[in-house]
């Protein structure tokens, strides 16, 4: 239900979002095809054009859209700043506490099993048990914290995933209505075989 809810606003948005957008443009405009995908522009350059193949048409057509939103490339800035940036920098301290302790409860266990008495060994875990136990307990709500962010990193990068799809989406719908080939070309291949079929019956006839 929540996902369902998420989508329906990421849809909401994007909807007022090309509202907005579709104010400052005509419908020429709307409707022409993508640079990235417009032949016409590309013919003479035929590098780009053998690349096409091995790129990422839904990068390049997010770029497009991009280039004409400024409210969406600074969304995008920002998403990169906490993905690259932001998280790393404010989890570090936590993380390296973390990762400090944990090296040294396993020291500790290392230790502990060092004791030959077994006796002595046993009340020394027990001990050493209890501590670990109380320090878990204290950083509780700081691991809540760090898998919350976790989850929430998911969820964003499902998000942005999805964005780029919905917002690609029509600029790819407008390369299939604009640049379909005509059938009267491909009828004019068949019509050119059947052509020469014809003409070479009069040579490949079998007498009985």
């Amino acid at each position: 239900m929540k996902n369902l809810l998420i989508l329906f606003s990421i849809i909401l948005f994007i909807g007022c979002n090309e509202k907005k957008i579709d104010t400052q443009k005509t419908d020429e405009d709307l409707l022409a095809t993508p640079v990235a995908l417009d032949e016409n522009k590309n013919e003479l350059n035929m590098s780009l054009l053998s690349k096409r193949y091995d790129s990422n048409l839904v990068e390049e057509l997010f770029e497009e859209v991009l280039s004409k939103d400024k409210e969406l490339k600074i969304l995008m800035k920002n998403i990169q700043l906490i993905e690259n940036d932001s998280v790393g920098l404010k989890t570090k301290s936590y993380k390296k506490y973390s990762n400090t302790n944990d090296k040294y409860w396993n020291d500790v266990h290392s230790y502990s099993m060092q004791i030959k008495d077994s006796v002595l060994k046993k009340t020394v875990s027990k001990m050493f048990e209890v501590l670990e136990s109380d320090y878990r307990k204290k950083i509780a709500d700081h691991e809540d914290m760090i898998n919350e962010i976790f989850q929430k990193s998911l969820v964003l990068s499902d998000q942005v995933i999805l964005l780029k799809l919905l917002l690609t989406q029509p600029l790819f719908s407008n390369y299939q209505r604009n640049e379909m080939p005509k059938k009267e070309v491909l009828q004019s291949v068949i019509n050119d075989y059947d052509k020469l079929i014809g003409e070479t019956l009069k040579y490949t006839k079998i007498t009985k």
